[in-house]
């Protein structure tokens, strides 16, 4: 098998909290994520507002750097590169983001928002530039025309495909696309969607694919990784995710969507119980709160990640 493009290995991310309360408090956003992406392969990650999804998109591109752990662009260690090495090596791996509105600038049109990554990564000559610009154009369904308006001038699919433009024209091997239809209308999300499936057929690239829509998960991912409060609470191929979930939060997710209701039960009393669950324990499950089928053992422990038939769960009672 051939090594993978993208490799995280024990990432943590910590946030300091400036209240001259506690001077010394942490949010830990990030804690001790593992994956591999490889070439031509979708990692779907999911979860709830505040689960860590976007803080893990920022460390991939190199936004942020990670406070523990590594990450891994085709074997190399991004942490160990000299400043230019670096930033070539990052050049591999590019961010679609949420809303392509605020993330296109507005005083310069699409042609020099295209150009400007060239002019500062490559020594291509200009008419070389120019004529990539449009060749990345057309391969987002746009028009070599279009070169020279503003972004308000587009719609918002328009916008988007703008944003994906930007992000293939360093020719990259791995799009992290952050939330890249939820600003978009449905009518026009599942061409945007389309159009993703189209360029990974014919660029090989990989995904790494953030979404709270679990439709769109099903159908666009490979495997699927599952976040609570900054930890992974599963993992493993789409089939086993959404056909046998072991994690009480994954079933959580899908009976709370109605296309997976019927096929996913959730179970929303349980037994009574005889201890006290604390929110937001640092000892135990962080997810033991809210799960109906918490015991003891998952508010004074924290659970190890179990592999169970190449679907990793982290969880002390996994589901059958």
């Amino acid at each position: 098998m051939k090594a993978p493009v993208l490799s995280v290995e024990n990432l943590t991310k910590n946030y300091r909290l400036s209240d001259w309360r506690t001077p010394n408090k942490v949010l830990r956003a990030i804690d001790n994520i593992t994956f591999q992406l490889y070439q031509g392969q979708t990692l779907a990650i999911v979860g709830e507002s505040g689960s860590g999804k976007s803080s893990l998109a920022r460390q991939l591109v190199g936004i942020e750097a990670p406070s523990e752990g590594r990450i891994l662009i085709n074997n190399q260690d991004i942490s160990t590169l000299h400043s230019q090495e670096r930033k070539r090596t990052l050049q591999k791996v590019r961010m679609v983001f949420q809303n392509p509105q605020s993330s296109l600038n507005p005083h310069s049109r699409v042609g020099s928002t295209l150009e400007e990554p060239l002019k500062i990564n490559t020594n291509l000559e200009s008419k070389q530039r120019k004529d990539l610009v449009i060749e990345v154009l057309k391969k987002v369904g746009l028009r070599p025309e279009h070169t020279s308006r503003f972004p308000h001038m587009f719609s918002g699919g328009q916008q988007q495909r703008i944003a994906i433009a930007r992000a293939l024209i360093l020719d990259p091997e791995v799009i992290v696309a952050d939330e890249p239809l939820s600003a978009l209308d449905v009518s026009v999300q599942a061409q945007i969607l389309n159009l993703l499936m189209k360029l990974q057929e014919e660029l090989e690239l990989s995904y790494v694919f953030i979404s709270h829509d679990l439709g769109v998960v099903e159908h666009i991912s490979d495997q699927v990784m599952v976040m609570y409060r900054g930890q992974m609470m599963e993992y493993g191929e789409v089939d086993q995710i959404f056909d046998s979930p072991m994690h009480p939060y994954t079933r959580k997710l899908l009976s709370s969507t109605p296309t997976y209701r019927h096929t996913v039960s959730f179970l929303k009393k349980t037994h009574s119980r005889d201890f006290k669950l604390k929110a937001n324990s640092a000892d135990g499950c962080s997810f033991a709160a809210r799960c109906p089928y918490a015991k003891e053992e998952c508010i004074e422990s924290k659970p190890k990640t179990r592999n169970i038939a190449g679907q990793l769960v982290t969880c002390h009672w996994p589901l059958s």
